[in-house]
């Protein structure tokens, strides 16, 4: 039997003509930051912590030492690939200007290198993680239609399972997203969610926040499979029942039967006005009794 291929994306440094690569085909110019423009659908947040404190007074310092990377973009100036946080950073100490190496790159490499060169950095978010995979994913699905979950096993040292957990994360509504990347709902939980529908989503997120409660791995499962097993949305009583063992109490519904009432009211009267009357009179009434 042949062997399997060696999947390797870990390194591009030869690709950009950074480190020991060859730098045919790139260069590294200084470029004033407002030329240089966020990586299109880039899935990393820029957060100004302690970290990039950190690396804003290192910068300060001795100044920008590792150059970013760019690409030209059609529209001018430059599509960042690596260097985001550096950017920033720069822009926070009052620079004008940073090292970028520039280089007429192919979407896919482009992404590789974006992707393997944020992901592996501290404090990376659940969501950030789900969307990285998913736009590697897309990349190496388009090249090769073998296993995509596989590959990305090997290039990230996760599990296929892990993978394609993370990857269906991107399914979930960016309120559940936010509950996960807090840490205030695991992300196992998250996935048995992210097979809800939209508004299924949101009517248990409603319930979530109107209880204060997240659900266990089993509920969220069950709640799943009885939305799998109805084929419509859930309704309120359904999450409430499983989540925390009762449905809400039933809503009262009131009409009024309009020939009834106007007879009670001139005819130039406005619906508005007719409704204010009433409230007014049945305020009363309540003051009276109290």
């Amino acid at each position: 039997m042949q062997d399997k291929p060696n999947i390797q994306f870990k390194s591009y440094d030869d690709m950009f003509g950074v480190g020991a690569g060859d730098t045919s085909g790139s260069e590294t110019v200084e470029i004033r930051l407002e030329e240089l423009h966020e990586f299109v659908g880039h899935p990393f947040s820029v957060r100004d912590d302690a970290a990039m404190a950190e690396l804003a007074d290192s910068i300060r310092e001795q100044g920008v030492i590792v150059p970013a990377i760019a690409r030209p973009r059609k529209e001018g100036g430059y599509e960042l690939i690596a260097g985001h946080r550096r950017r920033r950073a720069s822009q926070l100490v009052g620079k004008e200007t940073m090292p970028v190496v520039i280089k007429d790159i192919p979407d896919d490499i482009a992404i590789a290198y974006m992707v393997d060169s944020n992901i592996q950095r501290e404090g990376i978010l659940p969501s950030e993680k789900a969307k990285a995979y998913a736009m590697r994913a897309k990349v190496i699905s388009a090249e090769d239609k073998g296993r995509t979950d596989e590959k990305l096993a090997a290039e990230f040292g996760e599990s296929r399972n892990q993978i394609r957990r993370y990857m269906h994360l991107n399914q979930l509504s960016k309120a559940m997203l936010d509950l996960i990347d807090a840490k205030r709902m695991p992300v196992n939980v998250g996935y048995e969610l992210s097979f809800l529908c939209p508004v299924s989503q949101s009517r248990v997120f409603g319930v979530m926040m109107d209880h204060n409660v997240v659900p266990s791995i089993a509920q969220a499962q069950k709640i799943k499979e009885v939305e799998r097993q109805s084929r419509f949305a859930l309704e309120e009583e359904q999450i409430l029942e499983i989540l925390i063992g009762k449905a809400s109490a039933p809503k009262r519904r009131f009409t009024m039967n309009e020939k009834r009432i106007n007879q009670y009211f001139p005819e130039n009267y406005t619906p508005e006005d007719i409704e204010k009357t009433i409230i007014d009179l049945l305020d009363r009434w309540k003051g009276a009794k109290e």
